[in-house]
């Protein structure tokens, strides 16, 4: 009798919190904390950046919160749960890419979901035991549920003073957060360029709905409608360069005529290992030796998140590739003046080589469209 009525006294208790406003605002909070843990396992912010964008988080989430403190008991439980799996899942989502491509996800590569097979075997990896932290109050309601431990309240009775109440939480959530929030989401509209600079700047929920925003308005952001003013903008920066530094300072024309070309690009290598000892022991001998008879460069830097095929597209084409998305995937088709095409104009024979399949970062439809002699691919390599 002594273990019902416990069990009873703790019913009540958690239906109490879970069929009032007070649940809304406890999850409010959780979210937050959720957030901050984000924050804290990608990027490294100053404390006056922290406080600004935690401040920035706040904002977002008292309009969520007062919206949902707005609707009936049955309907306002049943959103923020799954609000708060949601948000869950896109902070743990965003967490996994982060530390798998130091970025974040994006819509502008959902084609990106034809390699999630090779992404996921990456898993075992990016997993850790603190990212539990994402789940813990969903497993807790789960548990909660199972042993009916909850029960949802009825819709309420609407009289015209809770109307009132309403309204006006709404509304001041709604002043608040055009006070303070939509400046950060200006700022993950306006500041692309950089992902971790528009987390700071924007938030990570205003990262996504800038994200969301830029990718339906893709079009009208492209400054060059045309092949004309392109031209026109790089014949003018040409005569600032002359005008500015004089005549080309060395010329290499022709001094390489005749000569094999490798070209040589590695995987998660940094410059330095090169030429760098371990009791004696060097880390790259063959490099070494390689680079001892030809030309290394040292001043090629990450232009866009997908850091390995679209460092391939800039090499092959003398081109920057996406701010976001992937050119390999989305620009496959166009025709470029690639370094195959200008090698096949003066006799060489070219050929080219990777230890992946095909279809990964598309490569095979990449390198079949263009002029390149001899394609292998990882299908053709014979197992050791």
């Amino acid at each position: 009798m002594q273990v019902n009525q416990k069990k009873q006294k703790v019913e009540e208790i958690v239906n109490s919190i879970i069929n009032t406003h007070t649940f809304v605002i406890l999850i409010g909070v959780i979210i937050l904390i959720k957030t901050i843990v984000f924050y804290k396992n990608t990027i490294a912010m100053t404390d006056s950046l922290e406080m600004k964008t935690i401040l920035g988080t706040i904002s977002f989430i008292t309009i969520l919160v007062c919206f949902l403190v707005a609707l009936t008991n049955r309907t306002r439980v049943i959103c923020t749960i799954i609000i708060d799996v949601m948000l869950s899942i896109l902070l743990f989502a965003d967490n996994l890419y982060y530390t798998y491509s130091n970025s974040l996800l994006s819509v502008a590569q959902i084609t990106n979901l034809q390699y999630g097979g090779e992404i996921i075997k990456t898993l075992p990896v990016l997993l850790e035991l603190k990212q539990v932290l994402y789940f813990i109050d969903i497993i807790i309601l789960i548990l909660l549920f199972a042993f009916r431990i909850i029960i949802l309240k009825k819709k309420e009775k609407s009289t015209n003073k809770k109307l009132i109440i309403k309204i006006s939480i709404i509304l001041a959530g709604v002043v608040i957060f055009c006070i303070i929030g939509l400046k950060y989401i200006e700022n993950g509209i306006v500041k692309s360029y950089n992902k971790d600079f528009q987390i700071q700047e924007a938030t990570v929920y205003g990262y996504h709905i800038g994200d969301i925003y830029n990718a339906i308005n893709a079009k009208r952001q492209t400054k060059y409608k045309d092949i004309k003013s392109i031209m026109n903008d790089y014949e003018q920066l040409k005569n600032e360069y002359k005008s500015e530094y004089g005549e080309i300072k060395y010329n290499f024309e022709e001094k390489l005529n005749n000569k094999n070309v490798i070209i040589l690009q590695l995987e998660s290598v940094q410059e330095f290992v090169v030429n760098k000892e371990i009791n004696g022991k060097e880390i790259t001998p063959n490099l070494n030796k390689f680079l001892q008879e030809n030309i290394q460069f040292t001043n090629m830097h990450m232009q866009s998140y997908s850091t390995t095929a679209d460092s391939e597209h800039t090499t092959i084409t003398s081109l920057y590739p996406m701010e976001n998305g992937m050119a390999f995937s989305k620009y496959y088709t166009n025709t470029y003046d690639d370094v195959f095409k200008i090698f096949n104009k003066e006799n060489y024979y070219t050929s080219y080589m990777h230890g992946n399949y095909p279809y990964f970062w598309n490569r095979g439809n990449v390198y079949g469209k263009l002029n390149v002699d001899d394609l292998s691919l990882k299908n053709q390599f014979d197992d050791l």
